[in-house]
């Protein structure tokens, strides 16, 4: 009986070692189940926020964000936590609504965020890269890195060349000397005086000023002064009127920032940059190609101009393309042997006009200065009524004669003579942005998106309100056990 008793304590004690054991087993896989399905709830937490992305903004600008303002005007971050804690105390339970593994959430924080606007558009800049890479390819890129390299490296060339502003500041000193000129025979003529021939003056040649002779610096003085949008602007369009209040913008107004370090991007070398050029053309708006009909239509001239309305931005490209295109054009007579030549007569004909003889070599650069404004008033009136005009030209492509500088009035009242050889409005425009830095690049196609957005019929929209990546901090509690999981999702993860 001894043995038998010896035998059952036995058994008992090991039973109970072993369901000991079994228990403590149990108890680690309990913990060990629950943390994993607890885990999984955050994760798909994360998941269901970061589905909500605001569709307007992906529909027109193929950029993923979340509308972390919800339709209201504030920044709602508890929102996205809310869903998160919901989604891992349902990760808890199992279809019966029963509690399997004893889990339960305490206390949980965003711990960070990255948003929109961060680091002058980073998340932005590199969805719209994205998006061009899988839309262009790596063969378009090539092709267009070369083109805009080539257009960038012969405005440059011009920018540089001293002969222009040679010949802008012998138009200032040609108009000195004509005032110092009427004034003295002004003098002269109310005191009945006759000022005698300089000594220097006498030697120069006089030449016969033809009948009814019109002094084209005169004229081209004129136009200067006048409004150029005027001049220039197609007579069967109708410029737009629309406004925005700058202060309004993101590149304009104080920002939410983001927590943590955010985003930056690793590449902003050429290939991106024409990536982004590209998204913008394919994007934005234009004068040529409207594609609003709320808020700002020239979208593009925008991001040049960077004025709150349409008429000002338009005017800044205007200005601009009167730079670029004036410049190429005063090469272009610097060039051409036969065009010199034309300009020295007709500044002895307007030196012996306006009593100024020996000021003709002053005369001739204030003239070649005159013929090249002349000359690009025509081309940008030639692009904006959807012509083309080349870079570089040559005597074929030359549209004003010497003759008709003086009577360019006239021409632009006349219909446009249309070309169809050389870059077209729009790559003009975006050669222009190209020689725009990328930071203002950025920030102003955020601005332009931003207020689409809220034109149709989203008021309170905001970029800076926008999330890219978003950090969770979650304490959860299996039984006696507490821990804490950390998890991160993003649009770029």
């Amino acid at each position: 009986m001894k043995t038998r008793g010896s035998v059952t304590l036995f058994i008992s004690l090991l039973l109970a070692v072993i369901l000991g054991v079994f228990q403590v087993l149990f108890q680690s896989l309990r913990i060990a189940g629950g943390r994993v399905q607890a885990e999984a709830g955050v994760e798909e937490g994360l998941y269901s926020v970061f589905s909500g992305y605001h569709r307007e903004l992906f529909d027109s600008y193929r950029v993923f964000f979340l509308d972390a303002g919800y339709g209201s005007a504030g920044f709602r971050p508890d929102i996205m936590l809310n869903i998160v804690e919901d989604s891992l105390g349902q990760s808890c339970y199992t279809g019966k609504r029963e509690n399997l593994w004893n889990c339960s959430h305490g206390m949980s924080a965003v711990t960070g965020y990255t948003l929109a606007t961060d680091n002058n558009g980073a998340a932005f800049f590199e969805q719209a890269v994205d998006y061009m890479k899988d839309t262009l390819g790596i063969q378009g890129i090539q092709l267009l890195a070369d083109q805009l390299v080539q257009q960038k490296s012969t405005v440059e060339e011009q920018k540089i060349q001293g002969d222009y502003d040679r010949a802008k500041e012998a138009q200032e000193v040609y108009e000195q000397k004509k005032e110092e000129q009427t004034a003295v025979e002004n003098t002269d003529a109310g005191n009945g005086q006759h000022t005698p021939a300089d000594p220097d003056t006498a030697a120069v040649p006089q030449v016969q000023v033809p009948a009814g002779f019109q002094n084209p610096l005169d004229v081209i003085r004129q136009v200067q002064q006048m409004g150029l949008l005027g001049l220039v602007f197609p007579a069967d369009r109708q410029l737009s009127q629309a406004e925005v209040r700058l202060e309004e913008l993101p590149s304009h107004r104080e920002l939410e920032k983001g927590m943590g370090s955010g985003i930056a991007v690793s590449d902003q070398g050429m290939a991106h940059q024409l990536l982004f050029l590209q998204y913008m053309m394919k994007h934005l708006g234009s004068f040529e190609k409207e594609n609003a009909q709320e808020g700002l239509r020239y979208q593009l001239e925008y991001v040049i101009g960077g004025k709150g309305s349409d008429r000002e931005n338009l005017e800044c490209v205007v200005k601009e393309l009167l730079a670029v295109r004036t410049a190429a054009n005063m090469v272009h007579l610097l060039r051409d042997a036969g065009k010199q030549s034309q300009v020295h007569q007709m500044a002895l004909i307007i030196g012996s006009a306006v009593g100024l003889p020996f000021l003709e070599g002053v005369i001739s650069l204030a003239l070649q200065a005159a013929w090249a404004f002349g000359e690009s008033v025509l081309d940008i009136r030639c692009l904006l009524d959807g012509g083309k005009i080349p870079l570089v030209k040559d005597t074929g492509s030359w549209q004003l004669s010497l003759e008709n500088l003086g009577k360019i009035l006239e021409i632009l009242k006349g219909d446009t003579d249309v070309q169809d050889q050389g870059m077209t409005y729009s790559q003009y425009l975006q050669l222009l942005l190209f020689l725009k830095d990328s930071q203002t690049r950025t920030e102003r196609t955020m601005d332009v998106a931003e207020q689409q957005i809220r034109a149709g019929g989203q008021e309170n929209f905001s970029l800076d309100h926008c999330v890219y990546s978003l950090e969770v901090e979650m304490g959860v509690r299996c039984g006696n056990r507490e821990f804490t999981i950390l998890r991160s999702y993003g649009y770029g993860m």
